[in-house]
């Protein structure tokens, strides 16, 4: 099974220790990564690639326009 990284990012610069997990894929990843969101924002590795950055959702914020569209 593939081993994942999340690391915190904050003021511009990423945790030396990451959150370290399995997965068997990105699309499962991701989900476990949001659980370990503690700070504003963090990046998902697996092994040497990026997967992705997440952001911890803010509150009250507008809807994208494209949400706004009926």
């Amino acid at each position: 099974m593939p081993q994942y990284q999340a690391y915190a990012v904050q003021k511009g610069r990423r945790a030396d220790l990451p959150a370290l997990f399995e997965a068997a894929s990105d699309d499962d990843a991701i989900p476990q990564a949001r659980a370990l969101l503690d700070g504003p924002y963090i990046q998902l590795w697996q092994d040497e690639r990026f997967v992705m950055g997440l952001r911890k959702p803010v509150k009250n914020a507008p809807l994208p326009l494209e949400a706004h569209r009926a």
